[in-house]
């Protein structure tokens, strides 16, 4: 998380991100649309920093139940995938923190609003993108364009590390922005648990 809580004033000259192969780190300072989303944390980091908004990106914890549940649960996945195009779900950027067991997996998304999708790309529907990262470590990328009638249309070439699928990660940050739509409240990671300065929202 430390590589998305950098604001105007102290982000360094290059991120700490790494790489396991010489291939995915051509990629990742490449692709647009990866610095479209740090470029978004950012921005939205300095209007807080500067009291100009009230709110930075958020960030998720989630148990390893719910986890399961969006990997695993076919009958919920359909549904909350379903639900995702009826949804009110604002346009919104953050990070999903997966428990420890999976060896500190985040996924960093950011999702547009159609009037945003249409100015800045040039398509109807919504724009979403996911960058997958074990710790600092880059593993993986896509975006895809979403339509109202339920297609989900991968713009490629995507980055994808071994064991990783296409669709895989845009239909992840789907479900769980659909389940997420239907909390009324959300609990704050304890303080003694999270070492971070950033606020993180348990979800289970």
């Amino acid at each position: 998380m430390l590589y998305l809580s950098f604001d105007s004033y102290n982000t360094p000259e290059e991120l700490p991100i790494e790489s396991l192969k010489e291939e995915a780190e051509i990629y990742f300072k490449s692709k647009l649309s990866i610095q479209e989303i740090f470029t978004c944390f950012r921005t939205i980091n300095t209007l807080a920093a500067d009291k100009k908004i009230d709110k930075r990106h958020k960030n998720y914890l989630l148990s390893t139940s719910l986890l399961h549940k969006i990997n695993g649960d076919d009958l919920y996945r359909n549904e909350e995938f379903a639900n995702f195009f009826t949804a009110d779900i604002p346009a919104e950027s953050g990070i999903v923190l997966l428990d420890d067991d999976t060896g500190g997996t985040q996924y960093v998304y950011m999702l547009w609003d159609e009037n945003m999708t249409k100015a800045l790309k040039s398509r109807e529907g919504r724009f979403l993108s996911a960058a997958v990262f074990l710790g600092n470590i880059f593993m993986g990328f896509e975006e895809a364009i979403l339509l109202p009638d339920g297609d989900v249309l991968l713009i490629e070439p995507g980055y994808y590390s071994t064991g990783m699928n296409r669709g895989d990660s845009i239909i992840f940050v789907m479900i769980f922005l659909s389940y997420l739509r239907k909390r009324t409240s959300l609990s704050l990671v304890d303080a003694e648990l999270n070492k971070t300065t950033e606020c993180i929202y348990f979800l289970e």
